[in-house]
């Protein structure tokens, strides 16, 4: 149980303290009686005296199931920790096998290196935002400290991915995790933990009203340019080539990485960049939204800033204009 305790909290971000009391009852059963019995019903099959082996191991694997579920009820049987580096890792099962190798007093060593990888572990500084790859769902960490679902089509497996990853046992499905995001047909919004918004759009229509309003926009759709200017901008074009993404916020800066990258873990790829961007200095958006009416502005606007240019002969001679019309009438012509 101690040995394959940190592989457990590292791949399934949690760790059992009652696992002791659960393999102390139950692994005797699987010793002497499930092990056994697929020995010998292996070795009976060909002859065809093995139904009653198979019946046999059955009780016991049902045993050892039984223990599971008791275990498991246990209240605090499971707890959940943060996701940490496979370094931190690698760290505590070399301080393992320290402490078990060696017997000089220098095991003791051993010891001191687990300590100082769990510590380090447990001090993990966690993501304040986590974006999936399509730009359509985020997790926002809240004043209270923990996530906050933002976006209306959440797969349960990337928001329980999420979760496990911050330590969090709750499931996708809990609806306590959608109580401060506000959602209508052209996107999503939600509050960061210092009170500022970040919106998720689903429409063009919302650009203009959420660029100006929210610290980070997030979007599978392309952002329009003067979007750079007031707000992190997080759209089709910066999500084409990359993973799901996690944001940490530092002082006056967003700083942005990549959660799951191939670049991670091939080294002739080489490792992923960070990105670091200055906070926008945005109000809250507010839940009240005029999107019709302001589409309905905007394309007025560019109707009248984007009118075609007409190109007028000024001081041509004859031959020149007559050059200039044919020239006209190729380009009109051409496909």
């Amino acid at each position: 149980s101690f040995a394959t305790a940190p592989f457990a909290a590292f791949h399934f971000q949690r760790v059992n303290p009652y696992g002791l009391i659960g393999n102390a009852l139950a692994i005797p059963f699987v010793s002497l009686v499930v092990m056994p019995a697929a020995v010998a019903g292996t070795l009976l099959l060909p002859f065809g005296l093995d139904g009653g082996i198979w019946q046999l191991m059955g009780m016991g694997s049902q045993y050892v199931l039984e223990v599971a579920r008791y275990v498991a009820s246990i209240e605090g049987a499971a707890r959940g920790v943060r996701a940490f580096d496979i370094g931190l890792l690698a760290w505590m099962a070399t301080g393992f096998v320290i402490l078990v190798l060696v017997r000089a007093p220098l095991r003791m060593v051993g010891i001191a290196v687990m300590t100082m990888a769990t510590i380090a572990a447990a001090r993990t500084a966690p993501a304040d935002i986590f974006i999936d790859r399509q730009g359509q769902v985020v997790a926002v960490r809240s004043a209270d400290g923990r996530l906050q679902i933002v976006g209306r089509a959440a797969s349960r497996f990337v928001v329980d991915r999420w979760l496990a990853a911050d330590g969090d046992l709750r499931k996708a499905q809990d609806q306590a995790l959608r109580r401060n995001t506000t959602c209508d047909r052209a996107g999503c919004v939600g509050q960061l933990a210092d009170g500022r918004s970040i919106a998720v759009v689903l429409a063009p229509e919302a650009f203009e009203e959420d660029c100006r309003r929210a610290a980070i926009i997030v979007s599978s759709l392309s952002a329009p340019a003067f979007c750079q200017k007031t707000a992190l901008v997080l759209d089709r074009e910066r999500l084409a080539f990359s993973s799901s993404l996690a944001i940490h916020y530092e002082g006056t800066t967003f700083r942005v990485t990549e959660t799951r990258s191939f670049q991670h873990w091939k080294p002739w790829y080489g490792r992923a960049q960070s990105e670091t961007a200055p906070a926008s200095k945005t109000t809250p958006a507010l839940p009240a939204r005029g999107r019709a009416q302001e589409s309905l502005q905007q394309e007025s606007r560019q109707q009248e800033t984007h009118q075609p240019e007409i190109r007028q002969p000024e001081n041509l001679t004859p031959e020149e204009q007559s050059t200039d019309t044919a020239d006209d009438g190729a380009d009109i012509l051409s496909p």
